[in-house]
Formats: C-alpha cells, structure tokens, sequence
C-alpha cells in the first residue's frame, strides 16, 4: 500500500526568530515601596539574592536566562523565597512540571508567609512529580498585597494591583535523585538539620544547594539578635563604664578615674 506522512513545521519571524513566550505576564503597579516584593530566591544551582527595591516593568521580570537549575524527578526540594519588609506580603511559587505553558493550580510548590528562622526566609517544601515532563520549563515565584476582592489563594495570572513576579529556568531530568550527602534516593535532604561546624550558629540545617549552614547568633547566645560587637553591655564591674562587646563579644567597659 500506500504510505503518507507528514510534517508540521512552525516558523518564527522577525528579530532573532524567537518563539513567543506562552507564560502570562499580568500588569503591576509593582509595590516596592511598601515592600511587598521578592527579594530572594534559592533552589539548588538557582541563588538569586537582594533583587527587591529596583522596580521592574509592571511587576514582572524575568530571570531565566541567567538562573536556571536542573532538578530530578522525585527529588525532594526545598525552594527558600526571601520576602521583602511589608507585613502584608503573601508569597506563592509554581513550577510548570507539564510545560504546558500555564502555571496550574496542582503545580504551585508553595504558598503563604511565615518566618520560622526569625528572619525574613520562607521555605517551601516539595517533591517534583515522577511524572514531570522531561526537559526545560520554567518556575514562578510572586509577591502579592491582596487587595480587597483580590482572589485567594494567590492565582500565578491574575492582575493584581500590587505585586512582582519573578520567573526561573528549570530542567526535569530523570536521573536518580541524590540526597545532600551524594547517596542515591538518601534521607538527608534540604532543611534536614546537620553540624556546619560553627559554634556561633544554631538550628543548623542543608539549604537549598544542600550546603549546611546555621542562623548566626549574637554575643548573648540569641539567633539573630542585636547584641552585636559596639553594642552596649553589663561587664558587671561597678568600677567601669560605656561597656560595650568587642570583636570577640567580651563585654568591658573603661575604668573609671579615681
């Protein structure tokens, strides 16, 4: 008999013939002056650090040619979201694990603010699909002040009036996952707690690129506290004064003249 086939070819015209970008991109006023912004995000290779206070074009830019990780089917993650200084700031992140083009509502990794490490840091914690399109697509983390009316849970395309998108490169491979010590589908994943070896630190634990690292502690021995060296202190001798911790965090004051 007979055989048929056929091809369906897309072309693309005008300048550098790139696809078009199928991801919404809702408009903003943006909010960075009350802080209701993103202004950090870590996952694995992805460390994209202190990006709040420059507004970009109508909330939303794009970091995906300059940030991108690769993560395994069925690895366990964990994404850190620093938020910026607004208290009535409500973070969301998604990742497109079917590349369709749409960030949908079983695809959202994380959502809500809370701050268990006394700092602004939000972890969201999850395991990427065993049925994760192979291959690249892309991960949303947005910053929103709800309005009143403005719909909840957050949604990754509607225009808020207040909020800032930024958008990730991911790759889903389907390699074995590896946990933070190389073992193959190990137990020890990020924020698994761990030693990072420094006795100035607490509540040590792997990050997200499953380094292990603590929260820094002040002379007094409290978690991101604000008795720092130059600051004022008791040495508990009557006999100075204008005691203050010293680069070490020993408490002395000057003695007094007789």
């Amino acid at each position: 008999g007979d055989i048929s086939s056929s091809v369906t070819i897309s072309a693309y015209f005008g300048v550098g013939n790139v696809a078009p970008d199928p991801y919404c991109k809702p408009p903003s006023l943006g909010d960075i002056i009350y802080g209701n912004y993103v202004d950090g995000v870590q996952l694995a290779d992805i460390e994209n650090l202190n990006t709040g206070g420059i507004p970009p074009p109508e909330g939303y830019v794009d970091y995906s040619a300059d940030h991108f990780t690769a993560l395994s089917r069925n690895s366990q993650q964990m994404l850190m979201v620093t938020a910026g200084p607004s208290d009535l700031i409500l973070l969301s992140a998604w990742i497109d694990y079917d590349q369709s083009g749409t960030y949908d509502a079983d695809e959202k990794i994380g959502e809500g603010t809370f701050f268990p490490f006394g700092d602004r840091r939000v972890p969201y914690f999850f395991q990427v699909p065993a049925t994760a399109s192979l291959g690249n697509t892309r991960m949303r983390v947005r910053a929103v002040y709800v309005a009143p009316g403005e719909p909840t849970p957050m949604d990754p395309c509607y225009a808020y009036q207040y909020s800032e998108i930024e958008e990730y490169a991911i790759t889903i491979n389907g390699n074995t996952p590896l946990d933070c010590t190389g073992t193959p589908n190990g137990p020890t994943n990020p924020g698994n707690s761990c030693n990072d070896g420094n006795p100035s630190t607490v509540l040590d634990f792997y990050q997200s690129d499953c380094t292990c690292a603590g929260i820094p502690t002040d002379c007094s021995g409290i978690a991101l506290g604000t008795a720092l060296p130059g600051t004022s202190c008791d040495d508990g001798n009557a006999n100075t004064g204008g005691d203050v911790y010293d680069a070490n965090c020993a408490c002395a004051g000057l003695a007094f003249d007789c």
